[in-house]
């Protein structure tokens, strides 16, 4: 037997069915002839019949109320009260009259008088309808009453209503109950008009703002109409106001509400009318403001409006019935209310001419709901309809960000074994022929590597993965970083760049450092990228209080505002472009610059971050000229420290980093590898090659495992995703099992992985690992791990300088870039031999120059010698050596000084031997190009480009 399943689609079934049952008890209960103890018809009369009219002459004339009451007349009625007293509540009479003096008498004698005045600024001879109310005597009942009416305003042919006699509280109730439709379809009118406007304010889900202000005026035009009007709005004055503005201001929000449903297809022609109705408002509004004119003469100016507003639209469908047959479908029920509310208008001009005042307003209400309610569902059908395509955006954008996400990092291993083996081929060989190849190997698995790295970034940030993780840092090094690496991306390009540092910058700060540095890379290397002659200037400095309140208004006071501003003499941006260059895949596509490469996504990602800081960027920027990026980012203070002076900052950072260099061997250490990839292997072996330690392999978990209980290591790498156990079960085991280091002390495992998502190095060292090693790897990375979790007894320093300099040397010998000394001699190989042959003449004079000037001491002379080396070595592709050469320039700038001059002169004695060796392994690799190039047969030469 099958239960019944309980699914919420049945549970709201079941709901409106109850729902239902409960509308039709109401209905029944209400209909049902039981005792009733609310206000009930036998508290009150209406007393419409009974009356007559005393004539002038005398005559009496029978009457029925409502009535007619020509202009400019005094009309008086009479008629006897009922019997019934009503002593519960007192004995009441309520009439509705428009803009009357009247006079109330029973029996001759006098017991109400009401005189109209007219005291508004404006608007003055309106005729608002109203009730007038006054109590009776006690034994009125069964008397003979008399109301006398006068003419006081215009328009008054149906200035007298209906009269009710009784209970003031039944009199009210009933009076609510006759406008009971009106009140609940002006009050949801006026609430749905509300929600759609703070809908649109705080939520722009809908984005409908002209049916908010057509569904509010509307409501308040129908709460105006109403009978019971006056226990609402206490002021008669405002009432009629009210009556008349929100009418006026109907057409407008109206027409542009059915250019939405439209999907603006018309928008031009929409714009235009709008523009009419708005000055035929404002005409109308004038003459209501500084004229006599009161509201029914200018009745039909506003019916003009509305009828062209409703006219327009349903013209504008028919235009789209004859495009496209579907989407006309689709408004078919918008249509009909059109027609409705064009019917209701013309109906309401006529109504008007041949009934007066009596039946103004409510066919108007009828066609102006069933628009307005026809327009919000429509809206409603528009936003779940746009709602539900979204919906399916959102699912294949996270499939394609899952796939991009997925497939770029499975790119990272094999493109980390291509860099590392192509690293090796460059270290390793001597010939130019392949060396060139290796260089171009180099050049474009770089490329690929940062496409990879953009768009597995990017995921990132699309899927809202990459959350910010603070940590304290050193601005200092990282401004160090970004400035170095962008200005040698910049001398290959020969374009000046310079750095402004202001002294006044945190050393340390409590951020994310990634973010930043990224930021201040995309920055510059898009300078660089879209500038082909002048300047790249980066400006790095804190913004003033007033600018930083200025930029971010919401800013908490403890945070240090960094302003990094990048200026470049490129290509520069449109107007038109510069919103569109922060998006995701764009570009400046112009074709004269279409060999520049890239994802478009640097800028997109670089705003992304930039917003996740909770800072802002800003664009300037104009074709020819070229653009200035400044970027305003929030951060917490880690210390009271400053930067200073930044040359002298980088002198000291450099010579703290020259421990950084390959000084010693560890041939006494072991070491175990756990990859699945061979290449990783191979290239983990190429790595440590140098360093002397001895390195076993395996393949797979459980081998490592094994060689682990067999044997002992000092240290450990295992790839975490591996076929069989992970690096992670391996290392639970390892820490199960006590597997000790050689020396009998914890041993160090190191966690070598493609997997860079956020959180992972946390992740992973939360999990025991001693250290986190990213794919791809280099030799300093390896190097600087070796120095941190091998023993300091197997670390042994390099025995001579003549080792440490045939390391140099042997590190030199891919520094000379014969692709790019061609590109400096117009590809021209004559004239590229040439050149590298007067930079070989050079080399005995410049080196004597250069010991010359250290042991006079004569910086200047130093400066000199350094500045022609730098640009000679540039010109030849040797740009390491330029790099070097440039830093000891500056370094020989600073020794003019006086407080710099001291570290200025330790940093050219620690750094001038390097740049000998460099400058003698480039002249070694120059005399073997020429020899070659000069034995080989003219018709056998190879160029490359």
């Amino acid at each position: 037997m099958r239960i019944w399943k309980i699914t919420e689609r049945r549970i709201r079934y079941v709901y409106l069915s109850l729902l239902l049952m409960l509308v039709l008890f109401c209905i029944g209960s209400e209909l049902y002839p039981y005792q009733r103890y609310g206000f009930d018809s036998g508290s009150l009369y209406e007393l419409s019949q009974g009356w007559v009219r005393l004539l002038p002459d005398g005559r009496e004339e029978p009457l029925r109320l409502p009535c007619r009451v020509p202009e400019d007349s005094r009309i008086v009625i009479e008629r006897q009260l009922p019997e019934e007293a009503f002593m519960r509540g007192g004995n009441w009479i309520y009439l509705h009259s428009l803009h009357q003096d009247i006079t109330a008498t029973i029996s001759g004698r006098e017991i109400y008088r009401h005189v109209f005045q007219d005291d508004s600024l404006f608007g003055k001879g309106m005729a608002p309808g109203v009730w007038l109310r006054f109590p009776l005597p006690p034994g009125a009942a069964g008397e003979r009453i008399r109301i006398t009416l006068e003419r006081s305003g215009r328009f008054v042919d149906e200035s007298l209503g209906r009269i009710y006699y009784g209970e003031e509280s039944a009199i009210l109730a009933e009076i609510f109950r006759d406008n009971a439709a009106q009140l609940f379809t002006g009050i949801l009118l006026l609430l749905l008009g509300i929600g759609t406007l703070l809908e649109h304010l705080f939520f722009h889900r809908m984005k409908s703002y002209a049916l908010g202000f057509y569904l509010f005026f509307a409501g308040l035009w129908i709460l105006s109409q109403s009978e019971a009007r006056q226990f609402l709005f206490h002021n008669i004055i405002l009432i009629r106001n009210l009556e008349f503005l929100s009418l006026l201001l109907l057409p407008v929000p109206g027409l542009l509400a059915v250019n939405e449903i439209e999907g603006s297809a018309f928008r031009k022609e929409t714009l235009r009318l709008s523009a009419f109705l708005l000055l035929l408002e404002l005409l109308t509004f004038g003459l209501y403001l500084f004229t006599p004119v009161d509201f029914m003469d200018l009745y039909p100016l506003i019916m003009l409006g509305l009828l062209l507003a409703a006219g327009f639209a349903l013209f504008g469908f028919f235009r789209m019935y004859r495009r496209e047959r579907q989407p006309f479908r689709a408004i078919l029920g918008s249509i009909v209310a059109h027609l409705a509310l064009i019917t209701a208008g013309l109906l309401e001009i006529l109504f008007l001419k041949l009934f007066g005042a009596r039946y103004q307003g409510w066919i108007m209400v009828v066609g102006t709901v069933s628009f307005g309610l026809q327009l919000l569902l429509s809206n409603i059908r528009n936003y779940n309809r746009i709602n539900e395509e979204k919906k399916l955006l959102e699912m294949r954008e996270k499939t394609k960000s899952e796939f991009l996400s997925s497939m770029s990092h499975e790119m990272r291993t094999p493109i980390n074994a291509i860099l590392g083996m192509n690293e090796l081929i460059l270290r390793e060989s001597a010939e130019d022929r392949i060396r060139s190849f290796a260089m171009d190997i180099h050049t474009a698995g770089q490329s690929l590597l940062t496409i990879v790295n953009e768009i597995l970034e990017y995921t990132r940030l699309e899927s809202g993965q990459n959350r910010s993780i603070e940590k304290p840092f050193c601005f200092g090094e990282l401004l160090h970083d970004v400035i170095t690496v962008i200005r040698i991306r910049a001398g290959q390009k020969e374009l000046r760049f310079e750095a402004e540092i202001a002294e006044g910058l945190p050393l340390e700060l409590l951020g994310n450092s990634f973010w930043l540095r990224e930021i201040m890379m995309n920055l510059l290397d898009n300078a660089v990228k879209y500038t082909e002659k002048g300047a790249v200037h980066l400006t790095a400095d804190c913004a003033s209080e007033m600018e930083a309140r200025l930029r971010l208004p919401f800013l908490d006071g403890r945070q240090e505002i960094l302003r990094i501003r990048v200026q470049d003499t490129g290509i520069g941006i449109g107007r038109e472009k510069q919103e569109a260059i922060f998006q995701r895949f764009t570009r400046d596509s112009e074709s004269w610059n279409s060999y520049i490469q890239g994802t478009g996504l640097g800028l997109a990602i670089t705003k992304q971050y930039v917003q996740n800081l909770g800072g802002r960027i800003e664009l300037q920027s104009e074709p020819g000229i070229g653009s200035t990026f400044t970027a305003y980012i929030p951060m917490k203070l880690c210390s009271e420290e400053r930067i200073g002076s930044y040359a002298a900052y980088s002198l000291r950072l450099e010579e703290s980093r020259t421990s950084g260099m390959l000084d010693f061997t560890a041939r006494e250490a072991r070491i175990l590898a756990a990859d699945d990839n061979v290449l990783n292997l191979r290239l983990m072996r190429e790595l440590l090659r140098p360093t002397g330690a001895e390195l076993d392999t395996e393949s797979s978990g459980e081998g490592a495992l094994e060689r682990l209980r067999a044997e002992h290591y000092d240290l450990v790498f295992l790839d975490d995703l591996m076929q069989g156990q992970r690096g992670t079960d391996i290392l639970r085991t390892i820490r199960k099992e006590d597997i000790r280091a050689r020396g009998g002390g914890p041993l160090p495992v190191v966690v070598f992985t493609a997997n860079v998502m956020p959180g992972a190095r946390e992740n992973y060292l939360a999990q025991g690992f001693d250290a986190y090693l990213e794919k791809p790897a280099n030799r300093d990375m390896i190097v600087r791990l070796l120095r941190e979790l091998l023993p300091a007894a197997l670390l042994r320093p390099m025995e001579t300088a003549g080792e440490t300099e045939a390391d140099l040397a042997e590190g030199e010998e891919a520094v000379l870039d014969l692709a790019v000394g061609r590109k400096y001699c117009m590809g021209d190989e004559e004239v590229y031999r040439e050149i590298l042959g007067l930079f070989l003449d050079s080399y005995e004079e410049r080196t004597g120059a250069l010991l010359a000037a250290v042991e006079k001491a004569d910086w200047d002379g130093y400066e000199l010698q350094a500045h022609s080396l730098k640009t000679n070595a540039l010109t030849v592709g040797a740009m390491q050596f330029s790099t070097e050469a440039r830093e000891l320039e500056l370094a020989a700038k600073k020794c003019r000084v006086e407080a710099e001059r001291e570290q200025a002169v330790r940093y050219i004695l620690s750094r001038n031997q390097r740049l000998l060796v460099l400058y003698r392994g480039v002249t070694r690799e120059i005399r073997g190009y020429l020899s070659a190039a000069e034995s080989a047969p003219p018709e056998g030469e190879e160029t490359r480009s």
